[in-house]
């Protein structure tokens, strides 16, 4: 194809994500190095195929975004060889801004809005505060909302609660300015294979609720450089969210 015909004449090609697994071993196939970069994990919409082994030739070197991905690799291609290769952010980028005394607490939740990024757990969770710890707080949903099913669901529900609202998607600058006034960020991901949202976070020095369905949650220590939830549980983020508040 035209396609290959054009690859075949570079140096090095890198694939970015799962979605190339439908013509990876062609492009592996063409005697240029590939560098296949992969970022889902299990229960990740596009991982839902049946395990085949992989034609995995001298050309193609595979590299996961940590552990999650290295296991949906090896359980869905029947295949061992794959590295781990995680990101880098721009230390001269963050704010590392300190949010302060203030009379109320903010927690956020931030990324697409669909299931796999539990903002449904965190509504339930807030609802499940007691009425002296919710009015001590506010509570934002930062993110585009990606299922709008359940993004209605998600609206509809926050109706209930005015101290929450939904701030929709900002742009990256604008993110920035909206850690001036948030507190924790909260992560209750049902599957993610790293999080950008909590490494930026944890480099404008807030406070990190982190769902251990997160491959970040293994650089995270209870209670010395945030807290874990070890189950997608409304009660369970309720309970980290009190600590927090309290503490």
């Amino acid at each position: 194809s035209a396609l290959m015909r054009f690859l075949s004449k570079k140096r090095l090609i890198v694939c970015n994500t799962i979605v190339f697994r439908y013509i990876i071993e062609d492009i592996a196939d063409l005697n240029v190095p590939v560098m296949w970069w992969i970022h889902e994990a299990l229960g990740f919409h596009f991982c839902n195929f049946k395990s085949y082994k992989i034609r995995h030739n001298k050309n193609l070197h595979v590299y996961g975004v940590g552990e999650l991905v290295q296991l949906m690799y090896k359980e869905k291609f029947l295949d061992n060889n794959i590295k781990s290769l995680l990101f880098m952010v721009d230390d001269n980028k963050s704010l590392k801004i300190s949010s302060g005394e203030k009379d109320k607490k903010t927690f956020a939740i931030i990324g697409g809005i669909y299931e796999g990024k539990g903002q449904d757990v965190f509504v339930d969770a807030i609802r499940l505060l007691p009425g002296e710890y919710q009015v001590k707080c506010n509570f934002y949903i930062i993110g585009k909302p990606v299922n709008e099913k359940y993004y209605d669901l998600i609206k509809k529900e926050s109706q209930e609660i005015p101290e929450l609202e939904i701030l929709g998607e900002l742009s990256h600058k604008q993110l920035e300015e909206k850690y001036r006034d948030i507190d924790v960020v909260v992560c209750a991901s049902r599957n993610e294979s790293m999080s950008m949202v909590v490494v930026e976070a944890l480099q404008n020095k807030k406070c990190c609720i982190v769902s251990k369905a997160a491959g970040i949650s293994r650089f995270i220590e209870e209670k010395k450089n945030g807290l874990l939830l070890e189950n997608i549980d409304a009660q369970i983020l309720a309970n980290k969210m009190m600590w927090v508040i309290d503490n």
